[in-house]
């Protein structure tokens, strides 16, 4: 069992910012309207496929998770992670084609259910000597899930 960082706001934060990120599958669906038009020599069903192909990567994510943290251990598999995470979220920025936005939705989501195990754990292992703060922080993450969700469906 692993020791609570001594009520730090960056670990907290980081625990709280994680968990909204894997619940944000579905962000782009409002925009797929506008993206017909940037994409306008693709097909529609393949701009859909933009906010579906996150969800493959998300599975194929928490496939290989246990063996990149036997593998790599836990403390680099995150940083990992968090490194292909980062390229694959800022990629779409500097690419305008269909394709390497495609490849950018997979990858940033794989990162993500590599990860997805570990985070949904994360406050109960670091908590559980402090039953309060540890229900605390799981209400945190609820509200973020129901904001997200909110947010997310109208």
């Amino acid at each position: 069992m692993k020791k609570a960082p001594e009520k730090q706001a960056i670990f907290k934060s980081f625990a709280l910012i994680d968990f909204a990120i894997l619940n944000d599958a579905h962000q782009i669906s409002s925009a797929l309207p506008l993206m017909y038009k940037a994409f306008s020599g693709v097909n529609q069903a393949a701009v859909q496929t933009l906010s579906t192909i996150p969800n493959f990567g998300i599975v194929l994510g928490l496939v290989i998770s246990p063996f990149l943290v036997r593998f790599l251990g836990e403390k680099v598999a995150i940083l990992s992670r968090l490194l292909l995470t980062l390229v694959s979220g800022v990629l779409p920025m500097f690419a305008s084609a269909y394709t390497p936005i495609l490849n950018s939705r997979f990858l940033i989501r794989l990162s993500i259910g590599t990860f997805n195990s570990l985070a949904v754990s994360l406050i109960p292992e670091f908590y559980s000597q402090d039953e309060e703060e540890m229900a605390t922080m799981i209400g945190y993450q609820n509200v973020l899930a129901w904001v997200f969700l909110t947010c997310t469906t109208g």
